[in-house]
Parts: structure tokens; sequence; C-alpha cells
């Protein structure tokens, strides 16, 4: 939840979300994140994750009560710990809004990159492909669910990678920032994904896995992030 300090910088929903994460051993990921901000594990494993979604309905606070816009995301990610506070740390962020980038990254201090991002929903299955403008980084891959909604239980590796209420970044001086999230519990499911392309990981500095991913899919949930703040 937000702190009663910490007021809200935007509303949206997130839809239509892929969850696809890679076991990595905890030391591979520590030496590539900032000074005062530890790797979280699960059982001895790091984790990286490819998210990809629709953001709906994005309302920042500054912008008049009913006007609103979608873009579609995809983000690099890996899940972390500052003094016992759990969160994320995004390694990359793609959507294909130039301007969005450059107001996300004034905002939240955060990689956020401008990529031509093509999705779509033909019945149960969603077609998603982005390529950045920088370097050329693709994903290129078709999802869909494969099971009953279901809440993940506290224990469970699945709350674990998708229950986090806190993300954080570093500013250009170093230091650490964080922004509160809220939402409702993710409905999850089963996922079935044919990744054709995938070099977000490798692009963010880490190196690929042979292994299969853990799938997850979720109709989504609608989030309030908080403004961001110096840690």
């Amino acid at each position: 939840m937000l702190s009663k300090s910490q007021k809200s910088l935007v509303k949206m929903k997130w839809e239509n979300v892929l969850f696809a994460h890679w076991a990595y051993d905890p030391h591979v990921i520590q030496e590539k994140l900032p000074k005062g901000i530890k790797v979280d594990t699960y059982k001895g494993k790091a984790y990286v994750g490819v998210v990809s979604f629709l953001m709906n309905e994005i309302h920042p606070k500054i912008f008049p009560e009913k006007v609103s816009f979608s873009l579609p995301e995809i983000n690099v990610r890996t899940y972390v710990d500052v003094d016992g506070k759990k969160g994320v740390l995004f390694l990359s962020l793609d959507t294909d809004s130039k301007i969005s980038v450059l107001g996300a990254n004034a905002f939240f201090d955060m990689p956020y990159f401008h990529s031509d991002i093509t999705m779509k929903r033909e019945g149960d299955l969603t077609y998603f492909e982005s390529i950045r403008k920088a370097n050329q980084a693709v994903f290129k891959g078709a999802y869909s669910s494969k099971s009953d909604v279901f809440a993940a239980r506290e224990e469970s590796l699945e709350y674990w990678l998708t229950e986090r209420y806190r993300l954080y970044s570093t500013s250009k001086k170093g230091d650490i920032q964080y922004g509160d999230i809220k939402h409702e519990q993710w409905p999850l499911q089963q996922a079935g994904v044919n990744i054709k392309e995938n070099s977000l990981i490798l692009a963010a500095g880490l190196p690929s896995q042979k292994e299969e991913p853990h799938l997850l899919y979720s109709s989504g949930v609608t989030v309030d992030i908080g403004m961001i703040q110096k840690y």
C-alpha cells in the first residue's frame, strides 16, 4: 500500500500480462545491482523476469480527471531487498511512445527505452513483438492462459514473484529511490508461451538461461503508483 507520506503519481490498469521468469545464481545478479541494494532470493535462487502487458487507462495525477491513454510495455526485472524492504528493480522497460519514455525517465529515473511494439490478441492468444530502437534488443512471442484462475499462496514461488509492492531505482547521482505500489492480489493462471526470440536479458548484461522459464498469465490488476522518493 501507499504510505501516508507518499502521494499517488499515476493510476492505471495492467492487463493481459505474461510473467516469464528464469532462475539465476544470486551472485550473478548481485554483481549487477547498485550499491546498497541486495538481491532477494527464493529457496536460494535469484530470478529475472520478462513481463509483457498492456498499460491501460493510464492517468497521471497531473492530468484532468477523465483524460487517460494506453501503451504496451515489456520489462526485464529482478527482485531485491533494501534494509528488509523487498521490491522490484527494473533492468529495462520498453514502450512504444517516445514522449512517454522521456516523461517516465524524468519522473521515475528508470531505464526506459523507446521501441517499436506490436501487441494484438486473437482469441485466447496474444502476440507480442518489441524491437528496441537504440540497440535492436528484441522480444517476439505469443502467449495464452492454460488453467483456471487462482490466487497464489503466500509461501509459494508464484506469490514471491508477483506480489511486490515497491519499486526501486537509482538516481543519476547514485541515490536509491523508491515508489510504493498499491494493487489487489494478482489473479493468476498457468501460461502457454512460444518465445521465438528474446535478446532483452542479454541486452541487460546478463547471460541467457537454457532452462525453460517459469510461466504465469494474468488478466490484470488496477495499480496506483506513488511518487518516487529518495530512500
